[in-house]
């Protein structure tokens, strides 16, 4: 007695609960007694169902459902003909149908058994319009035969089985199968399928191999400090904290078009191997254009066989398939560069015109026997017909059979650049070499040194921006500047125009002052200023000329900036009338520029950036400068600033050496070592020595009058405060409070009502190379001595043999002598074979 049992009806739902446990067991649901309807859209009409359960896959054949339909009574003698198939979970009938009639086909039902248990069985009486035998793992028995019709009439196929013909279904039409490899496999619904649209003059390919269609498609540097004049100053050491900017982001090229990951990431190589078949679709795709009923039918159906294509769940992880649509040529022919790449295949596009595109690859396959070479098969076809809006692949034939090669036409530099921008936004000063070597471990191709840095430039141009673009925004970005930051002052210098109707103004300089930075250097209270300029790169090339000011805490604190042409006396001029005359006296004994040295280094970074990326740079440095001070001010305890504090503690230490006499009316008399003797005035807050009014901090002498006050008993207070405001902790505070606001991205900028629109500047060539080196004055080349003995470099050397400069006697290659000069014999070369005359 068979353990199966068969059942009318089952609570399918508790099929998978009540097999837990047992990976082999299943049941199947028989679909008996009725028929399929045609394709596309196939139903199994006229026909019950019945349920079978307790099947052990591992002792399951086809004698038992024999069995079964013997019990069911479908069986009554021995020439019966029914034929079995099972389909495959989540598929459909149009492409889900796989055959049962062998013990290889049980296998293949058994594979999907451990994770569905509840498998599909359909049931065909007495013939089969399927092809679902032709799919089987096991077509010993099976052959194709085409049977040659007049020309008038289409190519009909018959598959013979057993030795019994039986007609094709009728649409599709299969017209030809190259090869029987893939049978000894899983068929794929997608494996090896073209479709030819019966267009008139669809395809000019002779099969040759030709084609007679239309056309084909297709140094990094290390920074240089040649502006720095950076002097060490051990009593004014420039205190400043370092600020971020590797996160700048200022990407306002609007014109950016960039490939996006998905495309990438729905790429997948193709490894499966395949062969060609052809459909013919001549039934749904043929006839007069001028039946609206029959076009209408047609694309019904074309529509139909479509969804079933994309509904299948093995298509999912596909490159190409057959219906696969796509919104234009453009779409399919990145695709298929892309695929190019990833599968390291050479694919040439060999028909390209307005409704049709072929590719085809160009990889062939070496016989080293007989050193002969054959094609590789791959080829897909998509074209779009005269009614459509989409194009759709129709022929696709996925096997490569060709070597893999290092040098892909498709992966060029525009294709690299689209996918390092992350990286460049990341890193952008990363090698070249460094990023070429990533490169090729990625993609697995020859990536040349050019190629890389053409890559790198172009990611460049992305991520910051076209240089000449950006001037025409430029009026933008002021106006969101100015609107965040109140009291900001923005000024424009272009070229003088002789025609005042020309829509355009040539750009030559700009001026920025930001509000909160006037308002800290006014409560800052020290007045100290330091000019200084440094050189823009780039295809636009000019100088950034800044003033910078001191904190209380010796701290650079930006006052302004500007773009210039270049560091002339008028550029000077310009900057300094617009920054304004309302200074009072500085406090200060700074003698270098270090201050500017330091902010021209912070925006080094910044400098060879386009227009307004340049100055979006200095302003968020200073956006955020601002900010890291504020927190490091929190963490200070005392009344004055870190460095006054410092600074104040040596003189005191100094002090306890100098004794202070009192003379009257508030001054002193204060005698020190070394007949150090100076007059102190401590209600005017003066000395003699004149560092007090200079640095406006307290010195040893001032130090000493005010200790010998308290020890009289007079309240004047501690040394602190004689101290000027500018170093008070409150008065740094205050500076730093006023915060430069943040701007919003281009899209949400204010456009200028300027009718004008500002071209890029005029471009200069800089005079000259900038120098690496500092100037050496006479002096230093008159008295530099090393040693006990003066130095003879940047001095001319004289011959002494033919009395010429720039080389010595040892070197002397016999140049013509200077007459009158030298003390030495000077020899001459004579002519021919003469001896040299003295």
């Amino acid at each position: 007695m068979a353990p199966w049992r068969i059942r009318a009806t089952m609570d399918e739902i508790d099929v998978a609960h009540r097999y837990v446990g047992h990976p082999m067991i299943f049941s199947v649901r028989l679909h008996h007694g009725g028929q399929f309807t045609k394709f596309p859209g196939r139903k199994y009409i006229k026909g019950k169902q019945n349920y079978v359960d307790l099947l052990d896959i591992d002792t399951f054949a086809i004698h038992d459902i024999d069995e079964m339909m013997e019990e069911l009574g479908h069986i009554d003698s021995d020439e019966t003909l029914l034929y079995y198939h099972f389909l495959r979970p989540f598929g459909n009938l149009d492409f889900g149908l796989f055959a049962l009639g062998s013990d290889q086909d049980v296998h293949h039902l058994g594979t999907f058994v451990a994770n569905h248990k509840l498998i599909d069985v359909y049931i065909e009486h007495g013939k089969t319009n399927l092809h679902t035998y032709s799919m089987s793992p096991n077509l010993s028995k099976v052959k194709i035969v085409e049977i040659k019709e007049p020309p008038a009439c289409s190519k009909q196929l018959f598959l013979e089985w057993n030795d019994s013909p039986i007609e094709h279904e009728s649409v599709p039409d299969l017209t030809e199968v190259k090869n029987d490899s893939h049978l000894d496999k899983e068929p794929s619904l997608v494996d090896h399928i073209e479709f030819e649209m019966n267009v008139e003059n669809e395809d000019d390919y002779d099969g040759s191999g030709h084609n007679n269609g239309s056309g084909n498609d297709e140094f990094d540097d290390d920074s240089e400090s040649e502006d720095s004049d950076f002097f060490i100053d051990e009593d004014n050491l420039i205190h400043d904290v370092d600020v971020d900017m590797k996160d700048l982001h200022m990407n306002i090229d609007k014109d950016v078009e960039w490939v996006g990951g998905s495309s990438e990431s729905n790429v997948p190589e193709d490894t499966q191997q395949g062969d060609l078949e052809v459909i013919n679709t001549e039934v749904l795709l043929s006839g007069s254009s001028s039946d609206e009923a029959n076009d209408g039918k047609r694309r019904k159906t074309i529509r139909a066989i479509q969804r079933a294509y994309e509904n299948d769940a093995a298509l999912v992880s596909e490159t190409f398939y057959i219906f696969q649509t796509f919104s234009s040529s453009k779409d399919f022919k990145t695709q298929v560069k892309l695929h190019s790449i990833r599968t390291r295949r050479e694919i040439q596009l060999e028909k390209n015109d307005k409704n049709r595109v072929r590719f085809v690859c160009k990889g062939t396959i070496p016989n080293l026997a007989t050193n002969e070479e054959e094609k590789c098969p791959w080829v897909i076809y998509c074209s779009k017909w005269k009614r459509d809006i989409d194009w759709m692949v129709k022929t696709y034939t996925k096997e490569h059979r060709c070597l893999q090669t290092r040098k892909v036409k498709a992966c060029h530099y525009k294709f690299l650049s689209e996918h390092i921008v992350q990286v460049i936004e990341t890193n952008p000063k990363i090698p070249i070499r460094a990023l070429r070597e990533q490169l090729q471990r990625e993609y697995q191709m020859d990536i040349s040194h050019m190629k890389t840095f053409r890559e790198k430039q172009q990611a460049l141009k992305h991520v910051q921006g076209d240089y000449a673009s950006q001037y025409r925004l430029l009026r933008d970005y002021v106006l969101e500047v100015q609107a965040r930051n109140p009291d900001t002052t923005v000024k424009f210098d272009v070229e003088s125009e002789a025609n005042p109707t020309v829509e355009t103004r040539t750009f030559k300089r700009i001026y920025v002052c930001i509000g909160a930075l006037k308002r800290g250097f006014a409560v800052g209270r020290r007045d100290f200023l330091g000019l200084d300029g440094a050189f823009v790169k780039g295809p636009y090339p000019g100088q950034v000329l800044s003033v910078v000011a001191l904190d209380g805490n010796n701290g650079i604190y930006p006052l302004a900036y500007v773009v210039v042409e270049s560091e002339t006396l008028n550029s000077w001029t310009w900057f300094l009338s617009n920054l304004g005359d309302g200074l009072g006296r500085a406090h200060c004994d700074a003698l270098t520029n270090n201050l500017c040295e330091a902010f021209n280094s912070k925006i080094e970074d910044g400098r060879d950036a386009p227009i307004i990326n340049c100055i979006e740079f200095i302003r968020e440095y200073i956006m955020k400068k601002i900010v890291k001070v504020d927190k490091e001010i929190q963490k200070v305890v005392g009344p004055l600033t870190p460095t006054a504090t410092t600074i104040l503690d040596k003189i005191k230490s100094k002090a306890e050496q100098y004794v202070a006499t009192f003379c009257g009316a508030g001054k002193y008399q204060v005698a020190g070592p070394w007949q150090d003797q100076c007059i102190v005035d401590v209600g005017q807050q003066s000395c003699t020595c004149k560092r007090w009014e200079l640095t406006g901090i307290t010195r040893k002498h001032g130090v000493a009058a005010i200790w010998d006050m308290g020890r009289n008993d007079k309240d004047v207070g501690i040394p602190e405060s004689f101290v000027h405001p500018c170093y008070w902790l409150s008065s740094w505070k205050e500076m730093y409070s006023f915060k430069v606001s943040p701007i919003n991205g281009r899209s949400m900028w204010e456009k200028s009502a300027i009718p004008t629109t500002l071209l890029p500047p005029k471009h200069r060539v800089p005079i000259g190379r900038p120098k690496k080196k500092r100037t050496i004055s006479i002096v230093e080349k008159e008295d530099f001595v090393r040693g006990n003995t003066t130095s003879r470099a940047h001095r001319s050397v004289t011959c002494t043999k033919c009395n010429n400069v720039s080389h010595n006697a040892r070197t002397c290659k016999g140049q013509r002598p200077i007459i009158g000069g030298g003390g030495g014999q000077s020899q001459v070369k004579g002519k021919g074979k003469g001896k040299a005359t003295t």
